[in-house]
């Protein structure tokens, strides 16, 4: 799984997904395919198959990893990044309708404390700018 993740990480993704499938045969010739170490397999393959046009592919196995980072508090136990990845294919394949289901949402609107402004991390939460304002514009 490390040598998978140092491929994609250098952009040799056609190895770096070879490796991951081999891996992933691997963890469930062990049966350790129900793990957390699977979960974070399934999720780094899936980048790797989206950044060589593979989303179909993709899709199916961010499905995998979400299906498995799940416990009986449902999405909220899965990794924000995870739902965003996820989101992100979803929205390639243009099936824009489920997206937003699995857009983590910001951590104020879920009631904890937030060290983040909007706008910072959660643009679409951040004010609509509709142009340059008068101090901003050069004279």
């Amino acid at each position: 799984m490390n040598l998978a993740d140092s491929y994609r990480e250098m952009s040799r993704f056609p190895e770096a997904i070879e490796v991951f499938e081999q891996s992933s045969q691997q963890l469930t010739r062990l049966g350790r395919d129900d793990t957390q170490t699977a979960g974070t397999l399934y999720n780094n393959w899936a980048l790797a198959l989206e950044m060589v046009g593979r989303t179909r592919e993709a899709e199916r196995i961010f499905k995998r990893a979400i299906d498995l980072s799940r416990d009986n508090q449902g999405e909220a136990a899965v990794s924000p990044m995870l739902l965003t990845n996820y989101a992100r294919t979803l929205t390639t394949l243009a099936r824009l309708g489920e997206a937003p289901d699995y857009t983590p949402s910001p951590p104020w609107s879920r009631g904890a404390p937030s060290r983040h402004k909007p706008g910072k991390i959660w643009p679409e939460h951040a004010p609509v700018s509709t142009g340059p304002s008068r101090s901003s514009k050069r004279r």
